[in-house]
């Protein structure tokens, strides 16, 4: 028989359309199935079933097309392979006989498609297989080459989730096929040439078990068909995601690259988020170092300029713990002689005495350089009153036997008069009379004042003025080793020295 230009033409476009689509969906809802007679729990092996078809609405009076056949899935563990076996061509008389082998824990998924591949649904339940009377009519299991069938997961899916199934054996291409219990719906898909591995989206209803069998291009089921149950979102649009098939190595390796790729997304994650929270914590305690250091110069400062008192006891014991003698003043004025009439406002006889300290003294706004010098004594007036003094040093201490009776302090007068005394500032004291001294007493201020007659005494005096012209008299200055240079005795010890008179 011979075909014309335009057979051709449409034989070779109907070939190609089935080629280039590798996957189509079992046409659905047209008709259903069910087992006449009594309902039953379970299958006996080699044992025969009526069936009945009938239309999935009455209303529609739709019908499959025949002749009928019988898918059966055993489920993962059972020692069966999928099959197909015809069942007839009338709706109303149809029989399947169960060719399934005998185990412990098996069961069947079931299903009837017509010629056309439109399926009749899937019962609500599996059916698990016992032996029955003979077991004559089970296959025996193949002996050729294995031809297996795996997936990734194997207990619960969740709605969206890829599921990975991996076909190892068999003749490629192979078609896999997708059903679910109490499901009117049952999908094939055919893989291209050389893929092995099939990746679904889960598209199936929650709360119900999914399988997928597969077969290869000589029509022979692989064994260990996976069974997962369903869980997750009734949602099943899955945007963005669509079922794939390719080869098992290229899709491992992009798996694993994807794996490296996440791994280093969380290790880069993980050390921005130390570094950051290392950063931070620096950062917080460099703060809290600069708050705590500001805080202390502050109130050291404040401390510095609060006043403070300080501790009682013995000014002596205090001096003695760094070394320092002190320096006492028993009494303001004592005559030269125990029977020289004392001044009416001198106390009674006195002795100053001045202990310097064995060691240098400390450097210091207060501290005093002090140089040796011979020893004087010298008579201060005729009328016997006298002033010893001796310069300090490290290994004789100076000693005042008496305060002198006249005036310490120079009055206004004579200093309008430009009357200084021209001693050198470095000398400690002066043993021995001014070189302008004379004979005409000095009024004492009242701070200080303390009189012993009507002669007066000229007291050994630093100048205030360093090479300045001497005057009549010399100005008298008292050097404290802790104060500096002091033009009159305290005024501690000039009111003492009242109340005393």
């Amino acid at each position: 028989m011979t075909f014309g230009p335009v057979a051709t033409f449409f034989f070779t476009f109907l070939v190609l359309s089935c080629a280039i689509t590798p996957s189509y969906a079992q046409t659905s809802k047209i008709f259903q199935w069910d087992f006449t007679g009594s309902q039953f729990s379970s299958l006996p092996s080699c044992r025969q079933f009526g069936i009945v078809v009938k239309p999935f609405n009455p209303a529609n009076n739709t019908h499959g097309v025949p002749p009928f056949y019988m898918m059966a899935f055993p489920t993962a563990g059972s020692p069966g392979t999928p099959s197909t076996t015809l069942i007839g061509t009338d709706e109303s008389n149809l029989s399947w006989t169960v060719n399934q082998p005998v185990e412990t824990g098996a069961t069947l998924l079931l299903t009837v498609v017509d010629s056309q591949g439109s399926s009749g649904g899937v019962p609500p339940k599996l059916y698990p297989v016992v032996a029955g009377q003979s077991t004559q009519c089970v296959p025996a299991a193949s002996t050729g080459p294995a031809f297996t069938v795996e997936a990734n997961v194997t207990d619960t899916l969740t709605t969206c989730q890829p599921w990975g199934i991996i076909i190892k054996g068999g003749v490629p291409p192979y078609n896999v096929t997708l059903a679910a219990v109490n499901s009117p719906i049952v999908t094939n898909v055919t893989m291209g040439p050389t893929d092995n591995q099939f990746t679904f989206i889960d598209r199936a209803d929650p709360g119900t078990q999914l399988i997928a069998a597969v077969s290869d291009f000589n029509g022979r089921w692989a064994t260990g068909t996976p069974i997962v149950k369903t869980k997750g979102s009734s949602n099943v649009d899955c945007i963005g995601l669509v079922s794939s098939s390719g080869d098992q190595a290229t899709i491992a390796a992009e798996a694993k690259a994807a794996a490296a790729t996440s791994q280093a997304r969380k290790k880069t994650a993980v050390i921005t988020g130390v570094v950051v929270t290392l950063v931070v914590l620096l950062l917080l305690g460099g703060i809290g170092v600069y708050l705590y250091l500001r805080r202390r110069k502050v109130q050291e400062a404040t401390r510095e300029l609060s006043p403070r008192q300080f501790e009682g006891g013995s000014s002596t014991e205090a001096f003695q713990e760094t070394g320092t003698q002190v320096l006492s003043i028993n009494a303001f004025i004592a005559p030269a002689s125990p029977t020289q009439p004392r001044s009416p406002k001198s106390p009674g006889p006195s002795v100053l005495s001045h202990s310097v300290s064995t060691s240098a003294p400390s450097a210091g706004p207060s501290a005093r350089r002090y140089l040796a010098a011979p020893e004087s004594t010298q008579s201060a007036s005729s009328a016997g009153s006298g002033l010893t003094v001796r310069n300090p040093n490290l290994n004789r201490p100076a000693a005042f036997t008496s305060f002198p009776t006249a005036s310490v302090r120079r009055s206004a007068k004579e200093i309008e008069a430009g009357l200084t005394t021209a001693h050198s500032i470095d000398s400690e004291y002066y043993d021995g009379p001014s070189e302008t001294s004379s004979g005409t007493p000095i009024e004492r201020s009242r701070s200080a004042a303390v009189a012993s007659g009507p002669s007066a005494v000229r007291f050994p005096a630093r100048s205030a003025s360093v090479g300045a012209s001497a005057g009549p008299t010399d100005e008298v200055i008292f050097q404290h080793q802790d104060a500096g240079i002091l033009r009159e005795l305290p005024p501690p010890y000039a009111d003492r020295g009242r109340e005393n008179s």
